[in-house]
């Protein structure tokens, strides 16, 4: 499952104001600047540099992040929508910096944190990305405190840590009974811990409002598994081989391996 990045809450409109027309880099496509604060201006071509990474255009989506970074480089978020980039086009090494200046000169920024928290957690630094999310549930200022408690509980269920993250999606539950990725996150917990009846509660709840993916086949097979569910069993098998043939294969190694493993134990 994956981790939640906090949505960049900047607008996608230019703002009004007393303008000229520049060029972007390579092209005569005029852009409009705003002369009448920097701030602005760096926030008007982060906007359009976020537009152009939404469309796949990684090499404008760079040229007006850089400018924006030239009007304002004291703008926690122009560094925010850097680091996001640079995550976007995975430069590590860059990313890391970016999000650096952007707890730097916004280190009350809940979302910079939630965010560098998912890039720790994809660059396996658990202890400090767990660390992040938390930092950004304490931050007054911060209102997507169930975003960051479900990473949180993502990061630890990918890592084994599964009674922690178990934690973490009760008390994102607690903000929101509905979301699926904590539901889900709960079901594949408790299954781990071979609380059944659980597992199963959380897994139906899930099933309610939202339609099987693959990670949700998977559980429901595992589930179906423990349960000695024969017919389930079969259904969700027929179902992962049909739609998720990938998924599928992983999880007859990690059967096959998990096996082994107990012959080895046993002789």
């Amino acid at each position: 499952m994956k981790l939640t990045l906090s949505i960049l809450l900047l607008s996608l409109s230019l703002l009004t104001a007393c303008v000229t027309e520049t060029r972007v880099a390579g092209s005569n496509k005029p852009v409009v600047e705003n002369q009448t604060q920097p701030d602005d201006a760096a926030r008007n071509r982060v906007a359009l540099g976020l537009r152009y990474l939404q469309n796949g255009n990684t090499a404008q989506a760079k040229y007006n992040l850089e400018r924006a970074r030239e009007y304002a480089p004291y703008l926690g978020e122009v560094h925010y929508a850097l680091a996001y980039y640079y995550q976007r086009v995975s430069e590590p090494e860059l990313a890391e910096a970016a999000y650096k200046d952007a707890l730097q000169y916004g280190p009350h920024d809940g979302s910079t944190m939630n965010n560098y928290g998912v890039f720790l957690c994809q660059n396996n630094r658990i202890d400090e990305a767990v660390g992040m999310f938390l930092a950004a549930v304490k931050e007054p200022s911060y209102i997507r405190v169930a975003d960051a408690y479900e990473n949180a509980g993502l990061c630890l269920l990918s890592n084994t840590d599964v009674a922690q993250a178990k934690k973490y999606f009760s008390k994102a539950l607690s903000y929101n009974a509905a979301r699926p990725r904590s539901l889900m996150g709960m079901a594949d917990a408790n299954l781990q811990l071979k609380e059944l009846e659980s597992a199963d509660f959380y897994f139906k709840q899930y099933l309610k409002n939202n339609s099987i993916d693959v990670d949700s086949a998977v559980v429901g097979y595992k589930l179906a598994v423990a349960k000695h569910d024969i017919d389930e069993q079969k259904r969700y098998e027929l179902l992962l081989k049909s739609r998720y043939p990938n998924a599928y294969e992983a999880l007859l190694a990690e059967h096959e391996s998990a096996a082994h493993k107990v012959k080895h134990d046993e002789g």
